[in-house]
């Protein structure tokens, strides 16, 4: 009998997955404020994404709609998230995100999560 791999190639034992109204929205998004590569898609019977995979920077993320018949809801239903992700990137004042956020983005030079790179 064949061995079963219990971590898919090309993922890591830990791999977020994002629920939100606009999925489809959110991925090309994605794309553009961030060089994301869209690696599969699975549309549902409305055509909504049921289930996407993506990578930014090689690191795999995997979104989909959110099924209020099913209890997996969103943030913009759920009124926020308790969720947060940290995408590091080399120079953050020239990433697409900047120019194609619609939320506040942080400063990456300022407060508590603020890096510097010795030289």
């Amino acid at each position: 009998m064949a061995r079963v791999t219990p971590i898919p190639n090309g993922f890591t034992s830990v791999t977020p997955q994002l629920i939100c109204a606009g999925a489809a929205d959110a991925i090309e998004f994605y794309k553009k404020a961030f060089g994301a590569v869209e690696e599969s898609r699975l549309p549902g019977r409305d055509g909504k994404v049921t289930h996407a995979v993506i990578r930014i920077n090689g690191a795999p993320i995997m979104l989909g709609e959110e099924g209020r018949d099913y209890g997996v809801l969103g943030p913009k239903t759920l009124k926020g998230s308790p969720v947060i992700v940290h995408l590091y990137v080399d120079a953050p004042t020239s990433s697409g995100a900047i120019a194609t956020a619609r939320s506040r983005i942080r400063s990456a030079t300022t407060g508590p999560w603020a890096r510097t790179r010795e030289t």
